[in-house]
């Protein structure tokens, strides 16, 4: 197999950038709904505790303690995914850079030109 074929075949395998906000809105939305969730636990446990005695006490402690064990897998699964996509999307970029690096010099010079201008404007 080709190198060009290889690097193709790679940038194929790349979700669409489309694809890639809607899953970042359906984690962020997520994360948000799931925090939103616990800090309204927690909010309710701390009423609660003024008047809670004994056994219900216990049953709010461990309600709290439940919403505090989902938060967490769900920022660590979030996390993860997170990690892998940056994963593959580093691999990715390298390789590209690897087959076509006078493009990716090219690339840096144009971003290093056009940001001069823009920094030489400003004066």
């Amino acid at each position: 197999m080709s190198t060009t074929s290889t690097l193709n075949g790679s940038r194929d395998n790349l979700p669409s950038a489309d694809s890639i906000r809607s899953n970042i809105s359906k984690v962020a939305g997520g994360l948000g709904a799931e925090l939103k969730d616990l800090v309204s636990d927690i909010e309710d446990f701390l009423l609660a505790t003024t008047t809670l005695t004994g056994e219900q006490l216990e049953q709010a402690k461990l309600k709290v303690r439940a919403r505090v064990a989902s938060a967490k897998e769900t920022v660590a699964a979030a996390s993860e995914t997170a990690i892998a996509r940056a994963r593959h999307s580093a691999e990715v970029a390298n390789e590209y850079v690897h087959e076509q690096p006078w493009l990716a010099v090219g690339a840096g010079v144009a971003v290093g030109f056009v940001a001069g201008l823009l920094i030489s404007r400003r004066d």
